[in-house]
């Protein structure tokens, strides 16, 4: 995420929100375990997806629009999964829910948008999650953010 906050802080943010009333957000029309918000974030869209139990955030999805590959549009994704949620399958659903629901919502607006998610080498188990939601083989970088050896994973979406 080039927004550089921590998924788990927003996700923690989100559910503090949501809880205290601060947002209203949306039921998906995809998926009834989904909800989406969607709000500006240092003057980039953003577009937050939040797997529920109940009133809980189990996982989220946030995509800020901030940059373009050529012309289509790039959205950068962080995800997290709330910590009693994990290994359990919640990332994976998120993700995939997250860019059916965001294919949705952009269908009629562009043809195409890429995906990209920057995971740090330590983080193991979010390359799995980008591997499988994203792309394979990822790319090798250092992340322009944090500064540590990384993994780039982009995908192409037709909208």
């Amino acid at each position: 995420m080039s927004q550089a906050q921590d998924p788990l802080q927003s996700l923690l943010a989100f559910q503090e929100a949501l809880t205290a009333g601060v947002i209203q957000p949306l039921q998906s029309p995809l998926y009834p375990d989904l909800i989406t918000f969607h709000d500006d974030a240092d003057g980039s869209p953003r577009f937050t997806y939040a797997l529920m139990e109940g009133n809980v955030v189990k996982a989220i999805a946030v995509y800020f629009l901030d940059k373009a590959v050529g012309n289509t549009p790039c959205f950068d994704i962080g995800y997290a999964v709330a910590e009693r949620y994990r290994q359990q399958g919640n990332a994976h659903a998120v993700v995939e829910k997250s860019l059916a629901q965001l294919k949705h919502e952009t269908r009629g607006k562009v043809h195409k948008l890429f995906v990209e998610a920057i995971v740090p080498n330590s983080n193991i188990a979010s390359q799995k999650v980008a591997a499988r939601g994203l792309s394979t083989p990822p790319t090798e970088i250092v992340d322009g953010v944090s500064g540590r050896p990384s993994q780039q994973y982009l995908r192409l979406i037709e909208v």
